[in-house]
């Protein structure tokens, strides 16, 4: 089934109807800028294929397909779908089931999602299903399993049975032979005894003298030594390079002392202070003094200025008395005098000026013109305001005239039911009238109210009104409350005028006495001025001229007091300064900058003499230090018995120091030796001088005797043995029957273990052709798609040990499983694509549905996306498959076309779903972008083994990790050919070759060069085995786990394990030595308590290395089938174990 023509013309986000037409049956490539509308036209196709996968009302598509050359039309208008064939309608194809939809319309999204989707769930369950059924191999293999130890005990018993019945026999035979020799042996034996006795004290003899002559020659040795080397305790040359550096970090500090004393007393001579320093207690006092000075000596320039002021107000006194009297002729006045006048004026000038209000007051009331009376105005504005009362419209005739209106409609109402409905509608019409009537009594009194008002208005004879409206009664009442003020006004002036008279009469005696008053003042002034005024003027001058007088002697008086407080403060000032050898000061301001100057000066001084006697000290203790030092060093010297300063000699001795050492302790063992030799001796004086040589030659006598001690008491045990054995009269007989018993058992156990054998034979062939039949083909098929995405480097398996299946992946290099949750997103949607494309194969019922892929690769790198395109074509082509891929990134055509060239297959220009939508032109010339390059395999043709594996960057080789991680460059270094077409195939590694087998893509090579691969792996594992014994790890992360390490102190072991190079035997090594800080927190049960873990977890093995003669012998047998074979040979074994070894030697 093949898509010829899509058009949308409604879908959420469509405004324009576009149309699509795949070029091809196999690939198609679609090309559009964001918001073009790919995941749109995706979506399409999916909402005509399965409906119910998009619900919207808004949809509207119409599509054109070919099935087996016939041509399907479908169409979707909201929620339904019409397929028609020739015009005709028809029903849906067979199409796989609506959850597995996007096995087939494939966007990004849908592989991106955390959790996963159903889909994928669905599709694993699907796997999981086809994989169910198989039977328990593994209990069956375990009850199968054949114990190495199974029938070793029978075999044991009837070896030990077969053994005793041939002694038994033997004994029988010999019994008689042997008892008559038995009293020789006996005397044999009391011989042999006696040469052990002798033996023993003439090997004792032989060491004696072997020791005394090592003794001479080690004596020899040591008399060649110089004699100083008895001295020597090997730890001199670290003893003197210590006491040098001490003694030049003793004398460092010793110029800077000198410099710092010299200075200080430079200082200290500057000062010019020939008493000391002056403490703070002592010239505190005269700093305040001088302070004081100074204050005193600005309040005589002040007083100065006060008694200049005074003199002139003095002066101007007289001048102001010059008209008058001379000042001598005047009379003396007080105060009492002064305050008298002073009141006297006041009173004068208040007498004055109530004269004048009087006055002002009189002429102000007795003005303004007599009007109407004021009760006349009252009754007036009582009249009109009444009138206005009951003219006024307000709230109450409001109600009046609702009142009104209500009896007009029941007088209506009324009649109209009384007439037409019921004669009881008349006494509403009834109420209405009454209301009424009472209506037009009331207004009728209102108006003969206001006339009465009328009348009584014009009765007062006031301005008479024309206008009885309101706005003329209103502007004449407010006429008349005017002239009501105007009326009580004159009425409160009268009353005014009738009490300023009774204020005249009291003012005419207080002016009376007022001028008594002032003719008694000036004949006490003896003066008669002009007016009050002049006469007060006239005593202030006198009372001012006294003031200014008494004033000026005052200020005197205080200025001659002030004077006198500086010339002393001065004179105590300058009695200081002479004590300190200063000269005398003149002023305030002078004293102060001389004691601040001693101040600073007593200052310097007094750290200068802190300094001098500090750094005194100092030169003191660092010369002390020095000659204690100079001291330990000729001590030093003395010890070791050699010139002082000879270095040259001590280094020279002390690299013959290990050589003395070892033979002073020969001699000293010898000498023990001797002793102990001796001590053994002292009952054989006549052994005590033998030479090595005599010793020699009688201990070889004594132990060709003594050797037969073992043959004669061997012989005597026999000889007795027999005789026990023979002795028993059933031994034989019992020995026997044991004999068939266990032979029978060991039979028994044979054919058991033999059943077993074959058993397990059977089951691993079954269980092989088991697992290859029960397999799935959607998931070897995925398997295989996945294995080629990533250039085999995972193995995908489905999940079983969930109640929800799942897919998991087995990475080849380190062999260890991973869920989804583990991968990166690029291989994660890798997996998911393979996984789907394998599946969309499987599920359909007879026609092959188009796929359509949206951006899926674009977290792909080069090299996987070149494998994913090149397995997408052969998917079109094997499968006959429509392929559509929608990519927003026109590079991708071009990597597409690169990737497919190679393959000799030509793709056409892209659509471009911008230019169909009326955007900017998306897609350009192939020619014109680059596409992404993939690494290239280089050939190996001309190149060496190792130039070709630098040009591959091959890593080193490590066998601490899991053999699947090694490159197979160090298994085919000889046939390089075989490697190159390996790596072509994505085959790097030892895991990824095992997965190429897995999936059948071995076939690339030879099945000779298959064997022979399979059986270097086969080797180098078994060479891994042995190379790790006695070798420990280097993983950090197993090495801090394994160690319980999580501290704070984590991150400095760390540091100086890296510095290691991750070496776990130096680091350990470092750590008891203690010295470095990064370890000065473990105690030395700390770092045993961590060597026991270390060892404990696997990650020092105890055990010898291997050599390379024995790892060749431990790999030879795991590899015996292969040597039958023919495939390897032990020649071929030997030199690939000496290449690993010798590359692995680091």
């Amino acid at each position: 089934m093949e898509l010829r023509k899509v058009t949308v013309r409604q879908m959420p986000g469509v405004k324009e109807p576009f149309s699509v037409q795949p070029y091809s049956s196999h690939l198609n490539l679609l090309v559009g800028p964001n918001e073009s509308g790919k995941t749109t036209l995706l979506r399409a196709v999916r909402a005509i294929l399965w409906p119910g996968t998009e619900s919207d009302e808004s949809i509207s598509i119409e599509s054109q397909w070919t099935e087996v050359g016939e041509t399907l039309m479908a169409t979707r208008e909201k929620a339904k779908v019409i397929w028609r064939r020739d015009g005709k309608k028809i029903s849906r194809p067979l199409l796989p089931d609506e959850r597995f939809a996007r096995c087939f319309t494939l966007g990004l999204g849908d592989l991106l999602l955390d959790n996963g989707s159903s889909t994928d769930a669905d599709i694993a369950a699907e796997i999981y299903r086809q994989m169910s059924g198989r039977y328990d191999l593994t209990a069956i293999g375990e009850q199968l399993t054949v114990s190495s130890k199974n029938g070793q005990t029978e075999r044991k018993i009837v070896r030990d049975l077969r053994k005793t019945v041939a002694g038994i026999q033997r004994a029988q035979r010999q019994l008689a032979r042997e008892e008559d020799r038995l009293p020789a042996v006996y005397a044999e034996r009391d011989r042999v005894h006696a040469s052990q006795a002798e033996l023993d004290l003439l090997k004792t003899a032989r060491d004696l003298a072997k020791e005394r002559q090592h003794l001479r020659q080690v004596r020899a040795a040591l008399a060649e030594f110089p004699k100083e080397m008895e001295q020597l305790q090997g730890h001199e040359k670290r003893d003197l390079e210590a006491l040098k550096t001490d003694y030049a970090q003793f004398r460092s500090p010793l110029p800077d002392c000198e410099k710092a004393i010299q200075e200080a007393r430079t200082v200290i001579q500057s000062c010019r202070l020939p008493h000391g320093p002056i403490g703070d207690g002592e010239l505190s006092p005269w700093v305040e003094r001088a302070g004081s000075l100074q204050r005193v000596e600005i309040k005589v320039e002040e007083k100065r200025g006060e008694v200049t002021v005074a003199q002139g107000a003095l002066a101007g006194s007289v001048e102001h008395l010059a008209p008058e009297p001379a000042p001598q002729g005047l009379i003396p006045l007080d105060r009492e005098v002064l305050g008298d006048l002073e009141g006297f004026l006041r009173e004068a000038e208040a007498v004055r000026q109530e004269r004048i209000r009087i006055d002002t007051d009189r002429n102000y009331w007795q003005e303004g013109q007599k009007g109407k009376s004021k009760a006349t105005l009252e009754w007036g504005m009582e009249a009109l305001r009444n009138w206005r009362a009951r003219k006024a419209y307000s709230t109450g005739h409001k109600v009046i005239r609702n009142l009104s209106w209500l009896g007009v409609i029941a007088l209506i109402l009324g009649v109209d039911l009384g007439w037409f409905a019921h004669w009881s509608g008349f006494v509403l019409a009834g109420v209405g009238i009454g209301m009424l009537g009472v209506i037009c009594l009331y207004e009728r009194n209102r108006d003969l109210a206001a006339q009465q008002c009328q009348r009584q208005y014009g009765k007062l004879r006031l301005k008479p009104i024309f206008d009885w409206s309101l706005e003329s009664v209103d502007s004449y009442l407010k006429e008349l409350e005017e002239q009501w003020k105007e009326a009580v006004e004159l009425e409160r002036r009268a009353t005014l005028l009738d009490e300023l008279k009774a204020r005249e009469e009291s003012l005419a005696q207080k002016e009376l006495q007022v001028d008594e008053k002032r003719a008694s003042l000036c004949l006490q002034l003896q003066v008669d001025p002009g007016g009050d005024l002049q006469l007060f003027l006239y005593a202030n001058r006198i009372l001012k001229w006294e003031e200014a007088g008494e004033k000026l002697a005052g200020l005197k008086a205080q200025l001659s007091r002030l004077e006198e407080m500086v010339r002393e403060s001065l004179e105590d000032l300058n009695t200081f300064f002479k004590r300190q050898g200063e000269p005398d000061v003149q002023d305030a301001a002078a004293a102060r900058g001389r004691l601040e100057d001693l101040k600073v000066r007593s200052a310097r001084l007094e750290n200068a003499t802190r300094i001098l006697e500090r750094e005194s000290v100092r030169h003191d203790e660092v010369k002390s230090r020095i000659k204690r030092q100079e001291e330990r060093i000729r001590s030093f010297w003395n010890k070791t018995g050699l010139q002082v300063g000879d270095q040259g000699a001590l280094y020279q001795y002390l690299d013959w120091l290990d050589e003395y050492r070892n033979l002073v302790n020969e001699g000293n063992h010898c000498e023990q030796n001797i002793r102990e030799y001796e001590k053994k001796l002292n009952t054989r004086e006549d052994l005590f001088e033998l030479t090595f040589k005599e010793a020699g030659s009688r201990v070889r006598i004594c132990e060709q005797s003594v050797a037969k001690l073992g043959a004669v008491m061997g012989e005597i045990g026999g000889i007795q043995a027999s005789i026990r054995q023979v002795g028993k009269q059933d031994s034989l007989e019992q020995a026997l029957a044991d004999l068939s018993d266990g032979e029978q058992l060991l039979e028994e156990r044979r054919q058991e273990n033999l059943h077993k054998v074959a058993g397990r034979f059977l089951l691993e062939r079954v269980r092989a052709r088991h697992d290859k039949q029960s397999c799935p083909k959607v998931l070897r098929c995925a398997a295989e798609l996945f294995a080629k995405f990533t250039h085999h480097k995972y193995n995908l398996i489905v999940d079983e040990r969930s109640d929800s299946p799942g897919f998991r992946v087995f990475e080849v290099f380190s062999q260890i499983g991973k869920g989804l949750s583990e991968l990166s997103d690029g291989t994660r949607i890798q997996l998911l694509l393979a996984v789907r494309l394998a599946f969309a194969g499987q599920i359909e019922r007879g026609i092959k549905v188009p796929i359509f892929l949206d951006d899926v690769l674009t977290t792909s790198d080069p090299s996987r996306f070149q494998a994913i395109v090149e397995s997408l074509n052969v998917l079109a082509v094997e499968q006959e498959r429509q392929i559509v891929y929608l990519t927003a990134n026109p590079s991708d055509a071009v990597r597409w076309n690169q990737t497919l060239m190679k393959k000799g297959v030509k793709l056409e220009a892209p659509i471009d779903l911008g230019q169909i939508r009326g955007m900017a032109k998306t897609t350009s010339p192939i020619e014109t972008v680059t596409g992404l390059a993939v690494r290239e395999v280089p050939s190996p043709e001309g190149r060496s083994a190792d130039k070709y594996g630098a040009l591959l960057q091959v890593p080193s080789l490590d066998f601490r990790i899991s053999v699947t991680s090694v490159h197979l460059f160090y298994l085919l270094r000889d046939d390089l050919g075989t490697l190159y077409a390996l790596l072509k195939a994505s085959a790097e590694t030892v895991g990824q070759w095992q997965a190429l087998v897995d999936g059948g893509g071995h076939r690339i090579i030879s099945e000779h060069k298959v064997e022979r691969l399979l059986a270097r792996i086969d080797l180098m594992k078994a060479f891994s085995q042995s190379w790790r014994i006695g070798r420990h790890q280097q993983n950090k992360a197993s090495v801090w786990a394994a160690a319980g390490i999580s501290d704070p102190h984590l991150e400095s072991l760390n540091s100086l394990f890296e510095e290691m190079k991750g070496d776990i035997r130096r680091f350990l090594s470092v750590l008891r030595e203690g010295r470095d800080s990064r370890t000065q927190h473990l105690t030395a049960v700390d770092v045993e308590e961590l060597e026991n873990r270390f060892v404990k977890s696997g990650l020092i093995d105890k055990r010898p290395i291997l050599s390379e003669d024995e790892i060749v012998m431990a790999a030879i047998p795991p590899v015996e089938s292969w040597v039958a074979q023919g495939v390897l040979s032990i020649e071929e074994i030997s030199r690939l174990v000496h290449d690993w070894y010798m590359q692995t030697a680091h």
